[in-house]
């Protein structure tokens, strides 16, 4: 028999199934001759990034903007 805590999990579960397929489904980068973090132009048609650390940069603030996107939708 599922107790309080069981049916809460069931619920946040629930209330994040949407985000994280909406996640999944999200377009992937594009090259677009500039660096998706700085704005620096790129050397290679193929590049995303300047450097290893602008896309570490871009990755940190994509994580943190998620968060918040997720976390708003659980606040009261």
């Amino acid at each position: 028999m599922a107790d309080d805590a069981d049916r809460a999990q069931i619920e946040i579960e629930a209330e994040l199934r949407p985000a994280r397929l909406a996640a999944r489904a999200s377009p992937r980068l594009v090259s677009s001759g500039k660096c998706h973090n700085c704005d620096e132009p790129l050397e290679r048609r193929d590049q995303l990034f300047w450097d290893r650390e602008c896309a570490r940069d871009f990755e940190k603030r994509e994580r943190v903007a998620c968060r918040a996107v997720t976390l708003g939708g659980l606040q009261a």
